[in-house]
C-alpha cells in the first residue's frame, strides 16, 4: 500500500498540493505528529478512507476558513490500537467535513478528539465515539454554533468513558437512533447538552442499551428533543443509567 502520505503538509500554498496529497494514494492518512490543514479550499478525497492517526499519535486535521473535505468513504480520528491523542478540528463558516460512510472517533485508539466550532459542520451517515472494547477517553465537542449531522450515533459503542459535549449553541442532529453505552462493556459514557441554544435532536434514544452507568445531562438552557422513544437501561441486566436535567429541557414524543 502506498504510504507516501506520511509527510508534513502545510496548506500555505493552496489546495492544488492538498488535493494531490489526498487522492494519489490508496489511503489518505496522517501519522505521528503530522499536521494537515485545509483552509479556504475544496478537497475531494474520492472513495478513500481518511485517517487522522491510523496507528500513530499527535496528528491533527484542521479544516478552517471555509475549507471542505469530501470523503466518499469513512473517516477515522484514532483508528488503530496505538492511535491516541489525535485531533480533528472543523471551524469557521462554511468549513465542512463530509463523509458518505461512517466517522469514528477512537475506533481502537483512546484519547482522540473531534471539535466542531464557530459554525463549522460535519456530516456523515454513522457516527461512533469509542468504538471497541477497552477504548476510552475519546470525545466530540460541538460548540459555538457548530453542527454535526448523522443518521445514527453511538457514544461508547463498546468502549468506556467516551463523551459528546454540545455547548454554546452547538447543534447535533441524529435522524434515526442514538445510543449512549451500546455494548455490555460500554460504561461511564456521557452526553452533555449545556447552554442556551445548544440542541440535540434525535429520532430515538437509548441511555444504556446493554451498558451500565452511562449518563445524559441537560443543563443551563440546553435542549434534547427525542422524536420517538426514550429508553433508559433498555436491556435486562443493565443498571445505573441516568438522565440528569438541571435547568435544561427534555422533550419526548413516544411513537
Amino acid at each position: 500500500m502506498n504510504k507516501t502520505l506520511q509527510n508534513y503538509i502545510q496548506r500555505t500554498l493552496g489546495l492544488a498540493i492538498a488535493a494531490m496529497f489526498l487522492t494519489l494514494a490508496g489511503v489518505a492518512r496522517a501519522e505521528d505528529n503530522v499536521p494537515v490543514v485545509i483552509s479556504g479550499v475544496v478537497s475531494n478525497n474520492g472513495g478513500l478512507d481518511f485517517y487522522v492517526g491510523n496507528t500513530g499519535t499527535n496528528n491533527t486535521l484542521t479544516i478552517s476558513g471555509g475549507g471542505v473535505l469530501t470523503n466518499v468513504a469513512n473517516g477515522y480520528v484514532g483508528f488503530g490500537a496505538g492511535a491516541s491523542n489525535n485531533f480533528a478540528t472543523v471551524t469557521g463558516p462554511g468549513s465542512t467535513w463530509n463523509n458518505s460512510g461512517q466517522l469514528v472517533v477512537g475506533d481502537f485508539g483512546s484519547g482522540n478528539t473531534l471539535t466542531i466550532a464557530d459554525t463549522g459542520s460535519v456530516i456523515n451517515a454513522y457516527g461512533y465515539i469509542g468504538g471497541n472494547v477497552g477504548v476510552n477517553g475519546n470525545s466530540v465537542i460541538v460548540t459555538g454554533g457548530g453542527s454535526w449531522t448523522n443518521n445514527q450515533l453511538s457514544v461508547g459503542s463498546y468502549g468506556s468513558g467516551n463523551s459528546l459535549t454540545i455547548t454554546n449553541g452547538g447543534r447535533v442532529v441524529v435522524v434515526d437512533l442514538s445510543v449512549i453505552g451500546f455494548g455490555f462493556s460500554s460504561s461511564n459514557n456521557a452526553v452533555i447538552v449545556s447552554g442556551t441554544g445548544s440542541v440535540w435532536n434525535v429520532g430515538a434514544l437509548n441511555v444504556g442499551y446493554d451498558g451500565s452507568s452511562n449518563t445524559l445531562t441537560i443543563a443551563n438552557g440546553g435542549a434534547v428533543r427525542v422524536g420517538a422513544n426514550l429508553n433508559i437501561s433498555a436491556r435486562s441486566g443493565t443498571s445505573n443509567n441516568v438522565v440528569n436535567i438541571s435547568g435544561g429541557q427534555l422533550t419526548v414524543t413516544n411513537g
